[in-house]
């Protein structure tokens, strides 16, 4: 009878060994499965005013009316091609006019060649009257032009922000269900591994140990999932609001 008292603890040795090592292993899987970042998520205006900073769209339609207020400069300046400016030098031999009065009517000499430089300037300045209306015209339509980048800045301005809302709160409700899963994976953990031991207690069936377990992994699928959708959502506001938060 001793002897297989004896025998019988003897059994149990390994047993307990190797479900101590399943413990510690199941401890620090679980330890990795609970980790999470927690992100400092800003206020709702800063992420909106950030947005409106670095968005590549808002630049672009920047820089759409800067080509227009150019290409208006260009316009006014449109004149200065009818602007014609001539000039000309000579050097050389020409022949002198002379005017006398010594007697009662004038008499005009010509004088032998003298060399002598020469030069002649002019500005002439030719304007179709077509001009002024054409071009009149096409400085209204780029003042519309920008009129229209601009309610087109606004429109754009208004959907960032709709926008910069939308993903904010998913970001803020993706980290209020990270939390929720979190405890509900901590209590399907716990009452895992109390119905792991109360199996090798012998005080709990293999059916309610298969419940527990089943339990514990739908807790740590729906706690991955979220916190995968969490990482995800935090990274595009990071996207959409031009800088890191």
């Amino acid at each position: 009878m001793i002897r297989l008292l004896i025998l019988i603890t003897l059994g149990f040795v390994p047993f307990i060994s190797r479900a101590q090592s399943s413990g510690v292993i199941a401890d620090s899987a679980a330890t990795k499965v609970f980790s999470v970042d927690n992100f400092e998520i800003p206020k709702l205006s800063v992420c909106i005013d950030s947005a409106l900073a670095y968005s590549p769209l808002l630049k672009a339609n920047d820089e759409q009316i800067n080509i227009i207020l150019e290409d208006i400069k260009i316009r006014k300046k449109a004149w200065l091609e009818y602007l014609i400016i001539d000039a000309n030098t000579r050097y050389g031999l020409f022949n002198q006019l002379s005017l006398t009065q010594q007697t009662a009517s004038a008499d005009v000499a010509i004088q032998s060649a003298k060399e002598q430089f020469n030069y002649f300037a002019g500005l002439t300045l030719r304007i179709p009257l077509s001009y002024f209306s054409s071009n009149k015209n096409e400085q209204k339509k780029l003042k519309l032009s920008i009129k229209d980048a601009q309610l087109k800045k606004e429109d754009l301005k208004n959907e960032l922000k709709k926008l910069v809302v939308t993903e904010y709160f998913k970001l803020n409700r993706l980290k209020n269900l990270v939390d929720v899963h979190l405890n509900n994976l901590q209590t399907a953990n716990i009452d895992y591994m109390k119905s792991k031991n109360d199996v090798k207690a012998g005080m709990a069936t293999m059916t309610e140990f298969a419940a527990s377990s089943t339990a514990y992994a739908k807790a740590v699928d729906a706690f991955v999932s979220t916190k995968n959708d969490y990482y995800a959502q935090y990274y595009i506001l990071n996207i959409l609001i031009g800088k890191k938060i």
